[in-house]
């Protein structure tokens, strides 16, 4: 009896042995099943935060791009305003240039207006006795002023004609007309704008010798060209 009963308390034992044994095995296996799911947990999030950490460095290479692209842009738009600048002020430049060129040559222009040995110092055309077209010899008078007024359209000429004091007020005073516009005809010929020429007769109303013999008529027998600036 007693041996039985020892016996069994050793079967006892030994069960409880070996159940606690098993929970012990079952608990290890649970503590490596965890460690493994928090490795891998782990793993997840160490491999989420390389994504970001890859994302962020990706955007902020893109940041860097679109900033160096910008400073590009700004450094590209700044050499063609510096080059439109240096553009305008040569353009500038060349058109004062041009101004003063222009001026020099109507200055010189101006003065061959007044010199003595000039065909353009000649004001008067002078006719023969009822004729109103320009004689040969003062031809190249009217196309030298011809030539003036096509080159300088500020300037302007008023046509005077005028005749003597034989025949009737009336026909001295067609005459004269005749003479001033046979002068225009040959002005616009030669390419002389119409607004920039009036006529006029005088007939014999404004003679430029008051004598009464050959001499005197033949200087008044004219066409004035009197010059002004528009």
């Amino acid at each position: 009896e007693a041996a039985s009963a020892a016996a069994a308390r050793e079967a006892a034992n030994a069960a409880k042995v070996a159940a606690e044994l098993e929970a012990a095995k079952a608990s290890a296996a649970q503590a490596a099943a965890d460690a493994a799911a928090a490795r891998e947990a782990a793993s997840a999030a160490a491999a989420r935060e390389a994504a970001n950490a890859a994302k962020v460095a990706t955007e902020l290479e893109a940041a860097k791009a679109s900033a160096a692209q910008a400073a590009a842009d700004v450094a590209v738009a700044r050499e063609a305003a510096n080059a439109a600048a240096a553009q305008n002020a040569a353009k500038a430049n060349a058109a004062r240039d041009a101004a003063k060129a222009a001026a020099a040559r109507e200055a010189v222009a101006e003065d061959s207006l007044s010199v003595p040995s000039s065909l353009l110092a000649k004001r008067s055309i002078f006719y023969p006795s009822d004729t109103d077209a320009v004689p040969e010899q003062d031809k190249r008078t009217v196309q030298a002023h011809a030539k003036y007024l096509a080159e300088h359209a500020n300037r302007s000429v008023r046509l005077e004609g005028h005749a003597d004091e034989r025949g009737s007020s009336e026909y001295n005073l067609a005459l004269g007309q005749r003479r001033a516009e046979g002068v225009k005809k040959m002005l616009l010929v030669g390419g002389v704008k119409e607004g920039q020429i009036e006529s006029i007769s005088y007939g014999e109303e404004k003679p430029m010798s008051t004598a009464h013999n050959e001499a005197a008529w033949s200087q008044n027998r004219r066409t004035d060209l009197n010059y002004n600036v528009k």
